[in-house]
């Protein structure tokens, strides 16, 4: 566990700054300084919105900038990016997770949410 994590604000939309934990319910991270983790393909850290617990992926010694996959939360990104992390497995666009093929998702550590509209996705 690198640190728990509270919601500052909850809101129905998304923006920059916020993460999806349900269909139309996003939050503010706290403290603020999560609020400016960084995405990466290749993420070290993992925000476990069930729990509230912001865990790390793999060993990150001291220095190493904390990220995360923003589709491991993010159904639909609010501002959607050519991603440019350097990761051999770099997707090049980041819209959110209701883009990416289920197969290459499933390589991902995943919020429950996400799972849950993956499941959904399969459905309809």
């Amino acid at each position: 566990m690198i640190s728990p994590f509270y919601a500052g604000t909850t809101q129905s939309e998304a923006n920059r700054y916020t993460v999806q934990v349900d269909l139309h319910k996003h939050i503010t991270l706290m403290p603020e300084f999560l609020q400016y983790i960084n995405h990466s393909c290749s993420p070290n850290a993992f925000f476990d919105t069930t729990e509230m617990l912001l865990i790390s992926l793999k060993e990150i010694q001291p220095g190493d900038e904390f990220t995360f996959f923003y589709p491991s939360t993010e159904w639909e990104m609010a501002e959607p990016f050519n991603c440019h992390c350097g990761s051999p497995t770099c997707l090049q666009t980041i819209k959110g997770a209701s883009s990416i093929p289920e197969e290459t998702l499933l390589k991902y550590k995943l919020t429950d949410f996400i799972r849950q509209m993956m499941i959904g996705k399969r459905i309809t």
